[in-house]
């Protein structure tokens, strides 16, 4: 390890906290990068490069709002990993001059198209002096809703006897939502950790339909039916909202992101 590299960045640092941070630190030297000949990596560190969905295009809004979102929760659950500030992420990504493509808006369009990065994808972020030695991606594969009925003739009263007038109706409405992230090791180009995840909220309204023996005639039957139809309770609810299914999926990444 070059420790005078290490040097130049914490020399205002007490001695115990420089100790700990060499034993937690790599330098490398990126080729033909414009930088410095070598730039210090933090070993426990991580830069969150952001998240795409593979079908509907995200707002720049909902982009960001998404990777905050990632974010806290690999800083929630992975307390022994340091991650890199996304706008700190973006300040080493983003092109300098009118010369240089933002990094950034090449690397999540390659995530967005094909779910991975190729070795010269890695290359340019070795090659913006990015210090944290892992970056981790997000891609919506899925997000879809679906409506259920289900019907149970099995209704029984407060004594436990069958109540053959009626029957329990269940309206569910289902959100479907699939994720996948990979982690990359910046150093060796290596894919070091992949997983997909599915979050399947669901949203039910329970109602009563009346079928008959109790009543008499078949107007009283209808009369009910029409006063239980006009409730909000026999209509589908509204699907669980997608962002709160995508952060479901995003704690399990936070979770288990360096599980082997």
């Amino acid at each position: 390890m070059n420790n005078l590299s290490c040097r130049a960045c914490v020399r205002v640092m007490p001695a115990l906290l420089w100790c700990m941070l060499l034993a937690a630190c790599s330098t490398y030297q990126a080729p033909g990068s414009g930088g410095p000949p070598n730039h210090v990596v933090f070993d426990n560190s991580v830069a969150v490069l952001g998240v795409v969905s593979a079908s509907k295009p995200l707002s720049g809004f909902k982009r960001k709002e998404l990777t905050g979102k990632l974010e806290a929760q690999v800083r929630a659950h992975q307390s022994s990993i340091s991650v890199l500030p996304h706008n700190e992420l973006r300040q080493y990504l983003s092109g300098r001059g009118n010369t240089i493509t933002d990094r950034h808006q090449i690397l999540m369009g390659q995530y967005k198209l094909y779910g991975e990065l190729s070795g010269e994808h890695l290359a340019m972020i070795r090659e913006s002096s990015l210090p944290a030695r892992y970056v981790l991606l997000a891609r919506i594969e899925k997000n879809s809703t679906a409506k259920f009925r289900e019907t149970n003739n099995f209704v029984r009263n407060s004594r436990g006897e069958l109540m053959s007038d009626r029957s329990e109706v269940t309206l569910i409405h289902q959100r479907t939502v699939q994720v996948s992230a990979k982690t990359y090791d910046v150093l060796t180009g290596r894919l070091v950790w992949s997983q997909t995840y599915t979050s399947q909220p669901e949203a039910k309204n329970v109602y009563t339909e009346y079928t008959g023996s109790s009543f008499v005639g078949s107007v009283a039957i209808s009369l009910a039916n029409s006063f239980v139809k006009g409730r909000t309770s026999s209509r589908f609810p509204e699907a669980p909202r997608a962002t709160d299914a995508v952060v479901a999926a995003f704690r399990r990444i936070g979770e288990q992101m360096f599980d082997r």
